[in-house]
């Protein structure tokens, strides 16, 4: 098969969907030395979901902007007080973001199947996929209405929490652990994102969106910017439900944890609060 992106050359490369530095990251949190998927949270993970998708010169491409990333914003914020975290970004940021989606966008259409989501939604998917190969390959300058928003979920303590009613420690098992790639769509076609989680860290893509009003806090601007960690997170209620749900799912399956599990992850938790002083 030719390549994902340039459609030049074989797909020679076993690549990623989601960067290798992010499940090292997640395993040296984890009490267990593993790091979780949100479609199967009891099944452990060593290493990230992966197969033929770009040809070695594209590879070297992702690799660039994953390389900033990983020493620009994710050891640095993993390293960092979280109250007051924040880091200066430009072109890269934006491409970086894309060329997460668009994995996972690929991956979605071409593995996983999208048999469940709307015509609309299918439409837009593989529209927003040309779009975001030509920007990625810089043949356009802008992605148009398939806007990228990078979200950060910390670790919540029991003073301050967007989901407190989930703070038992296992939503911080979800956030310190978990990885995820997938869609999420109302049912009546007025929104749609791409979600890829990267332990406390969201990419969130644009696929329909009725109110692009609802997430002004969390633009990316391609020119370049600020950002800026904010606990008041203004976004699309779809996506807290999606996180809501993704909890619910955890918190069923660590059912089935013995209590010296359970508490392992309960320490776990605790010294990396403490640690960062959250």
């Amino acid at each position: 098969m030719l390549c994902a992106l340039c459609r030049e050359y074989e797909r020679q490369e076993i690549s990623h969907i989601i960067p290798a530095f992010v499940y090292k990251k997640l395993r040296q949190l984890s009490p267990s030395g593993f790091s979780r998927t949100t479609l199967n949270p009891n099944r452990r993970v060593q290493d990230g979901e992966k197969y033929p998708l770009l040809c070695p010169n594209c590879e070297d491409l992702f690799s660039v902007w994953e390389k900033k990333f990983a020493e620009n914003v994710f050891h640095p914020y993993y390293a960092s007080q979280k109250n007051t975290f924040s880091f200066n970004y430009d072109e890269w940021f934006l491409k970086f973001l894309v060329s997460i989606s668009y994995r996972s966008l690929v991956n979605k259409l071409e593995n996983e199947g999208v048999d469940d989501h709307s015509k609309l939604c299918v439409k837009n998917m593989r529209e927003a996929k040309g779009i975001w190969k030509d920007f990625l390959l810089n043949k356009r300058k802008n992605i148009g209405l398939y806007r990228q928003y990078f979200l950060i979920l910390p670790i919540q303590t029991e003073t301050e929490s967007l989901f407190l009613k989930y703070n038992n420690g296992l939503f911080n098992f979800y956030l310190l652990t978990a990885t995820d790639a997938n869609t999420i769509f109302a049912k009546d076609d007025s929104e749609a994102y791409l979600i890829t989680k990267l332990g406390e860290c969201f990419v969130i893509a644009t696929l329909i969106d009725s109110n692009p009003s609802q997430w002004k806090s969390l633009v990316t601007k391609s020119t370049g910017g600020i950002f800026k960690w904010n606990t008041m997170v203004q976004t699309s209620p779809l996506v807290i439900n999606y996180v809501e749900y993704a909890i619910k799912d955890i918190i069923e399956a660590q059912k089935n944890l013995s209590p010296v599990q359970t508490e392992k992850i309960r320490l776990s938790v605790e010294r990396y609060i403490k640690d960062h002083s959250i």
